[in-house]
Formats: structure tokens, sequence, C-alpha cells
């Protein structure tokens, strides 16, 4: 009996604090996000947990709470977050019993907070370019660890380039973010075929908090300056 009401509690708990963690996703407060975070180690598990929400945007918000709790919580345990980031990578694996359809955005968030995990961890994302359901999650991730270390994929260009052959535009339109991302030099003659790419997409806007509709060809004419 002392057992189960002890569970009880715990889950309400838990309950009560994954509403408030969707309070400060849905107001952006991240301020009150990080301050929280340096007090309760719980905030990084309550914000991967929310990545299996049905609904994609509520997982977008937990993937852009993840990265600035990331950001507090590195400089106090390192450990934590290359624990957070293998149990990600984890969910990826078909052994692990679950499918972590945001696993890939949130471990390009959460390396985006800690970039001095980078060298560690990024590697491993281009391995599932190929593996479903994953292959946008890993090229959205490509292109934002691309943001801060324009240098760390050069090595990978041509498996990136060639995924703007992709049937899927998602995957084009990142594969046009990380090229530009990487540099000029390999954007030129590789990303100005697509420009006439009407295909319609839409992309979590980490400026505004919104979703934005664009195009496969808008993205590349961003990309090449026009």
């Amino acid at each position: 009996m002392i057992n189960r009401k002890r569970k009880l509690i715990a889950a309400t708990g838990q309950q009560k604090r994954k509403a408030r963690l969707r309070e400060l996703l849905e107001a952006r407060d991240f301020e009150t996000l990080q301050k929280w975070t340096a007090e309760d180690h719980y905030v990084l598990r309550g914000l991967t947990g929310l990545l299996f929400d049905r609904n994609n945007y509520r997982c977008w918000q937990a993937v852009e709470g993840l990265g600035y709790a990331t950001e507090v919580q590195a400089t106090k345990d390192l450990e934590k977050i290359r624990r957070l980031l293998r149990s990600q990578f984890w969910n990826m694996n078909d052994e692990s019993g679950n499918v972590g359809w945001f696993s890939a955005e949130a471990i390009g968030e959460m390396l985006h907070g800690a970039p001095v995990l980078i060298d560690e961890f990024a590697g491993m994302i281009p391995h599932f370019f190929k593996e479903e359901p994953f292959e946008r999650g890993a090229h959205w991730a490509v292109a934002r660890v691309a943001q801060l270390r324009p240098d760390f994929y050069k090595s990978s260009m041509p498996t990136i380039s060639q995924s703007l052959n992709e049937e899927d535009p998602y995957i084009r339109m990142y594969t046009i973010w990380a090229l530009a991302a990487i540099g000029p030099m390999f954007v030129k003659g590789t990303i100005r075929e697509l420009i006439d790419d009407s295909t319609e997409c839409e992309y979590y806007d980490f400026e505004t908090g919104q979703m934005v509709a664009t195009t496969v060809g808008a993205e590349a004419r961003k990309a090449l300056g026009e």
C-alpha cells in the first residue's frame, strides 16, 4: 500500500512538471526553463519525453527547449548530456523497442546547445541518412550542426550532396541548408538545379517558434543569395 501511494505521488508530480514544461514551451519562456534546468535535472528527461507527442509542432517545441536546457546542463554535468545523447541514438536502433521519431532532431539541437560534444557525436548522424524513419531528422541535424561547425562535414560532402536527388522534398531542403552552412563553394553548381523546384514544405522557425511555409526552390534561391 505504501509503495503504491508513493508511485501515485510520483506520477502526479511528473504530470505537474510535464504540464509546467508545456506551459514554458508554449510561452517560449526559455529563461525560466534554463533556471529550472539548473535546479532540477528532471527538465532534460521531461523534454525528451515530450518528443513522443503525436503533434509534430509540440515535438519541435520540445526540440527547441532541449537546446536551451542542454546549454545549461553542459556547464554543470557534461556526462549527463553524453548519456542523454547516447539514449537518443539508442532510440534510433531497432533493438531499443522504441521509435524515437524526433531523436535525430533532438541530437542535432543538443549538440547545438553543447558544441563541445560535436566532435564526439556528430559524425554518427549521417549514418541515419538512409534509415527509416530518421532520414529527415538526420539531414536536419546535420544542417543544424553545420551552422556552428561548417568545417565538420566538409569531408562528408559527397554523401551529403547526393541527398539533393532524394524524392523527399524535406530532405532536399535540409540538404540545401547544410550545403549553404558548409560554404559557398559547395553551393554553386549543386543547388542551382533546384531553384525551380516548387514542392511545398514547412519548417519550424527557431526565431519565432512558428511553422513557416516555403518551397524547395525558395530555399535554394535563398542559399544562392537570389
